[in-house]
């Protein structure tokens, strides 16, 4: 369980496009439980926020899909021009 003054302390979740609330949880960590059925678990004495989360934009840039679109079209020449040497020497 935890306190709802620490769920205060997350504004943001990780996902795409988004940088999480990074937290620092200072406890005991028990590989098996005994007070949960032995699972493993963390009982926290303290939680602080380490660096809070941000909401990040990609820019599409085409300029960055030339090298593969240039390799691309090589590729296809050069399967081409394998075709091509083949059914010459038959």
């Amino acid at each position: 369980m935890v306190d709802n003054s620490v769920i205060g302390l997350i504004d943001t979740y990780g996902c795409y496009n988004t940088t999480g609330t990074i937290l620092r949880v200072k406890g005991t960590f028990y590989v098996a439980c005994p007070t949960h059925e032995g699972i493993m678990d963390i009982h926290a004495d303290s939680v602080t926020v380490v660096q809070h989360g941000e909401i990040t934009h990609d820019t599409f840039d085409f300029y960055q899909f030339i090298p593969g679109i240039v390799l691309i079209a090589i590729g296809g020449l050069l399967a081409f021009l394998y075709r091509f040497l083949a059914e010459r020497q038959r």
